[in-house]
């Protein structure tokens, strides 16, 4: 592909492998072209001497997206000479598919994603103190012990189980969405929780280090925060909203209006076209 990468205005890689392994090219010579690196979870661990010598210097070959605030302060802390090659670029959410039912009603919890920081010790501590069915999908391998009102599901990025069509109905036949994910810098469980916002749906959120909009993501306002790794607090969110499926709504609903307000992917999409065109300004 390097004819074809050479021929480009910019490049953008979507991950963080790829965006290293383009680095490492312009390092080399063999990539002349700017470069935009999507990246994440690069200060989730601490850096021996090596792997912080090597990051800063591969770091410096790209203009570099984070999805969160989490991210940027430790990257700063880290690398303070690359503070006009950072940037936060929140996700988005296609709201034209990610829509409200019609007639929402659901009476269950539903718990989606694979990514490694979901934390699903913790929501099967809170599964016997929540009074509804907890449906998971996931790649991960279930627990040896599930509660009785828990049901694993098989389900992956890389191997489509589901179609988008089934994880819209999904999200629309839930009474709660819950998202339990570990406390690391990196933002975690995003594309779940605004898809399920967009569908108008109450949405139970750890609040970790990586949340990525904590401006725009409120408690009670338009979601439920807990501390991460905590079953009582996930629990009490959880069963608070199937309780009182009023404010469930009313929470849905101001989900729906933020994500449409605050983040779409075309507003994601168009953050991005700025960051490459100060690539191309400041290659």
């Amino acid at each position: 592909m390097r004819r074809e990468l050479g021929s480009c205005d910019v490049v953008v890689a979507s991950t963080t492998g790829t965006a290293m392994a383009l680095a490492t090219w312009r390092a080399a010579g063999l990539l002349r072209r700017p470069l935009v690196g999507i990246v994440a979870g690069l200060v989730n661990d601490e850096w021996q001497r090596s792997r912080a010598t090597t990051t800063r210097f591969l770091l410096g070959k790209m203009h570099a997206v984070l999805y969160g605030e989490g991210e940027l302060q430790p990257l700063l802390v880290r690398a303070p000479e690359l503070a006009d090659r950072l940037h936060v670029n929140p996700f988005g959410a296609d709201t034209a598919f990610w829509t409200p039912a019609v007639e929402p009603s659901g009476t269950g919890v539903l718990a989606i994603g694979s990514d490694g920081h979901r934390d699903w010790k913790t929501l099967v501590r809170a599964a016997p103190e929540i009074s509804a069915h907890v449906d998971v999908f996931t790649g991960a391998s279930p627990p040896p012990d599930l509660p009785p009102n828990v049901t694993w599901n098989r389900a992956g990025w890389h191997e489509q189980v589901l179609t988008d069509d089934e994880v819209r109905d999904l999200y629309r036949g839930a009474a709660v969405v819950v998202v339990p994910v570990r406390d690391v810098p990196q933002p975690s469980g995003q594309s779940v929780t605004l898809q399920a916002m967009a569908c108008a749906r109450p949405v139970v959120l750890s609040r970790t280090k990586g949340l990525w909009s904590p401006s725009e993501l409120t408690d009670g306002v338009n979601v439920t925060l807990v501390p991460p790794g905590d079953p009582a607090a996930l629990a009490r969110g959880v069963q608070g909203l199937l309780d009182d499926p009023v404010r469930g709504r009313e929470l849905g609903e101001a989900a729906a209006e933020g994500v449409r307000r605050d983040a779409t992917a075309s507003a994601y999409a168009e953050r991005l076209l700025e960051i490459c065109q100060a690539a191309l300004d400041r290659p």
